[in-house]
């Protein structure tokens, strides 16, 4: 929690209970807000009970408790982890900058002023800028032969799926030890590509939008696919 979620601490060393600050732009200001996690007893079969200590207007604020309502906290999954929330907060404060009630004036950063930039320095900013694009576009690259990768073992695991169905035995199907081993094959794929997410998100190369979607979609893919691997050990160790 304290890697992912910078800012974030304790309450008196309690690890069920923190709280951090969570800044948002507004405008041409900077704001900030103070964001409490609780984390009940029954956790992480229950969800944690998220507020913010400021009376804020905006559509995942209960006006009535200030607690947030997500649709991550709705449909809670115990393999979330309370970064996860965190990340999905900032992003919505991105997407659309609450309002605080009452007369609270918004913290305020100083503005850098381009014309103030000598020639040199603006030169120096363009060529970090195509650095870093380059960075993104290889990363993407990366990320879309994964993407092939995973796409062609579920192929595999289809046709499998589908010969059986038929009641027809394949070349796969015949060989026992192929079939858990492409299995195992996805299964590595998709840890790896989790494990690049990750390292890309903490690096700061990818949104906490584009993080949890990613995260959400290929973790459930591996759920699945552990799930596969496990019954068919189990089919293979009765043959």
């Amino acid at each position: 929690m304290y890697k992912m979620a910078p800012g974030f601490k304790t309450v008196n060393g309690d690890l069920r209970n923190w709280i951090g600050e969570i800044k948002f732009k507004s405008g041409r200001d900077f704001s900030s807000c103070w964001i409490e996690i609780l984390l009940p007893e029954n956790y992480p079969s229950e969800p944690p009970i998220v507020s913010c200590s400021s009376s804020l207007r905006h559509p995942i604020i209960d006006p009535a408790t200030n607690r947030f309502n997500l649709r991550l906290l709705r449909n809670w999954n115990p393999n979330t982890h309370i970064y996860e929330i965190v990340n999905v907060i900032k992003s919505e404060f991105s997407r659309q900058p609450p309002e605080f009630l009452g007369a609270l004036k918004p913290i305020t950063k100083p503005s850098l002023e381009v014309e103030n930039l000598s020639a040199g320095e603006i030169k120096e900013l363009e060529s970090k800028i195509r650095e870093l694009e380059s960075e993104v576009e290889y990363l993407r690259k990366d990320l879309a032969e994964k993407n092939d990768e995973i796409a062609r073992l579920q192929n595999i695991l289809s046709k499998e799926t589908s010969f059986k169905d038929k009641g027809v035995k394949s070349g796969l199907s015949s060989l026992p030890v192929d079939s858990s081993t492409d299995l195992e094959g996805e299964k590595a794929a998709l840890e790896g590509v989790i494990r690049d997410l990750e390292a890309r998100f903490e690096a700061g190369d990818i949104t906490p939008e584009e993080y949890f979607k990613l995260s959400q979609k290929y973790r459930k893919q591996l759920f699945l696919v552990g799930k596969n691997l496990s019954d068919t050990r189990k089919a293979e160790s009765k043959n």
